[in-house]
């Protein structure tokens, strides 16, 4: 029942900044300051950890270029940059397995034994157990302007365009009623509750153990019985049950850029990409990490399993030549081009002239000519 903490902007299509890689380089007595930039979706590869009974800690061979994850109960799901998704693990309800002809999807989320996927445009669709519709989409639901999705235990939440939520499924604690149904930006979906972030930043809690507020919040991640938020300031707060002492947020954790804890363990990624965990940890899923993992963004938690998506690297070389510095990187899903920024603070030259590209052999190269003392330039996916 893991899924990212999602937010109205969170659509891996619509474009985000990061910061893969920088480098200073001396060239012929100046300075060339290159700052590799990516617009749009980041791909990456799975690492996981924890439980392995049902298998969904075995990523499948040759699983890359994944844009988001999402972990259930015994069972994981990846989205691809093509738009397809792909699972694996525990698979008796079958969400284990993905439909065939899943395509232009843009969102995911595993529930605790079923599975809930966007597609472009807003339709939703399920599969997976369905003993309380949970499985499936309402009739008449089928293109409703949806912009996030989140899948509980046995229950889900979708948020529209307009800022209002639609929820179905089992709705014995009253996980179902979100009440103020208006000028919400991110929904959450846990083990017996849902929570909520409206446009002001403030939470709300629906459901079993659903108590208190904060303010400031910009993504709520509901745990099976406790509440957790990420604040506007990169710190999380939790509370509620504490058995696993999954409230327990570490002491001086800040600068957290995502956040997931939907069972009894929750891992953070901080900007720089490492991982913190805390909560349950008897199969290592809080705290077995791989060692050396310092460039995730993002994770999911499943019951007793954990999930990261790590950006695939881009590597880019660098030939000093009579005409100046070439720089080469291969092609990567998408297309980059290089160019100049003068936006930025400093003495940075404006010099998209001197940008020149080629592309042989699926390589692109550039050839950044030694004219000027300063220069700055971003590979941008366009």
């Amino acid at each position: 029942m893991s899924r990212a903490c999602k937010t109205r902007e969170t659509f891996p299509q619509n474009g985000w900044w990061r910061v893969l890689n920088s480098l200073k380089l001396a060239l012929a007595g100046w300075v060339v300051l290159l700052a590799v930039v990516v617009s749009g979706a980041v791909t990456g590869r799975i690492v996981a950890w924890g439980d392995n009974s049902y298998l969904q800690t075995n990523i499948p061979a040759g699983l890359d270029n994944v844009i988001a994850i999402s972990a259930g109960q015994y069972h994981s799901l990846a989205l691809k940059s093509n738009g397809t998704v792909v699972a694996w693990g525990q698979s008796g309800a079958g969400s284990g397995s993905e439909p065939a002809g899943l395509s232009n999807m843009v969102a995911i989320s595993a529930g605790y034994s079923h599975n809930l996927v966007l597609k472009r445009g807003g339709t939703v669709l399920a599969w997976g157990r369905n003993d309380y519709g949970q499985g499936s989409v309402p009739a008449g639901f089928g293109n409703s302007n949806v912009v996030a999705i989140a899948a509980g235990d046995d229950f889900n939440l979708v948020l529209r365009s307009n800022g209002t939520v639609y929820a179905w499924g089992w709705n014995d604690y009253g996980q179902c009623n979100i009440l103020n149904n208006s000028n919400i930006m991110g929904i959450g979906a846990g083990g017996l509750y849902s929570m909520v972030v409206r446009s002001n930043g403030t939470t709300a809690s629906y459901g079993w153990l659903a108590s208190g507020s904060v303010a400031s919040a910009r993504a709520v991640c509901p745990g099976y019985e406790h509440n957790m938020a990420l604040l506007s300031n990169g710190t999380v707060v939790a509370w509620g049950n504490a058995t696993w002492l999954q409230t327990s947020v570490p002491s001086g954790l800040d600068s957290v850029a995502a956040l997931s804890g939907s069972h009894y363990h929750c891992l953070a990624v901080k900007t720089n990409g490492t991982i913190v965990g805390w909560g349950r940890n008897d199969y290592g899923q809080a705290l077995g990490a791989p060692a050396g993992l310092t460039s995730a963004i993002a994770v999911a938690t499943g019951e007793l399993h954990s999930l990261a998506l790590v950006a695939n690297p881009l590597f880019i070389q660098t030939t000093n030549t009579p005409s100046g510095l070439v720089l080469a990187w291969p092609i990567p899903p998408g297309t980059y081009s290089l160019v100049s920024a003068t936006n930025l603070a400093g003495p940075f030259i404006d010099d998209p002239a001197a940008l020149t590209t080629n592309l042989v052999n699926q390589t692109i190269t550039a050839t950044l000519p030694v004219n000027g003392p300063r220069k700055f330039f971003r590979l941008k996916k366009n």
